[in-house]
């Protein structure tokens, strides 16, 4: 299959680390390299950097809309490194990224953060009641991808996020 394929190509080119394959939604998922989408340069964007900062600050869900192919993905890869370039941003905030999870349930979309975020857990705690207590503390910023996989349960679990995590930002 074509996820296992390039899995094995980004390890043997030496891109990722066979230990940073995780298994999200019964499907292999490997982690966000925003190294691997700079492929040339970014020209004509400006403005659409400028709209993502303004937005980043006046509102807590931000979505990146368009085609598929027009470049939401690799326009968040190079807002985020404005950021980390301006000292905006120390690190990379978690990237999730929901393709494996075509028709999701809340409960996968749920488990795909949490693979992304990778808090600590408490024992006998829900997926969900984990990521509140980590990302309820202070300001945190998530990313999406593909959110149109699993439309509806990114949605639920977005809305259900935002509510319990006052100073949290998901820029999809």
């Amino acid at each position: 299959d074509l996820n296992k394929s390039l899995i094995e190509h980004l390890v043997r080119i030496g891109s990722i680390t066979p230990e940073s394959v995780k298994e999200v939604g019964g499907v292999e998922a490997v982690p966000f390299r925003s190294d691997l989408l700079a492929t040339g340069v970014f020209v004509g964007r400006q403005d659409d950097l400028a709209q993502l900062k303004v937005h980043l600050t006046t509102h807590r869900v931000i979505t990146v809309v368009g085609p598929g192919g027009v470049g939401k993905t690799r326009l968040v890869g190079e807002f985020l490194a404005s950021l980390k370039l301006s000292g905006e941003i120390i690190d990379n905030p978690p990237f999730v990224t929901f393709e494996p999870l075509a028709g999701g349930t809340p409960e996968t979309v749920v488990d795909a953060i949490v693979s992304a975020v990778r808090p600590a857990t408490g024992q006998d705690e829900q997926p969900f009641d984990v990521l509140v207590r980590h990302l309820g503390v202070g300001a945190a910023l998530l990313v999406f991808d593909n959110c149109e996989t699993a439309r509806a349960a990114v949605a639920d679990v977005t809305r259900a996020l935002i509510t319990r995590c006052p100073l949290l930002t998901i820029l999809a």
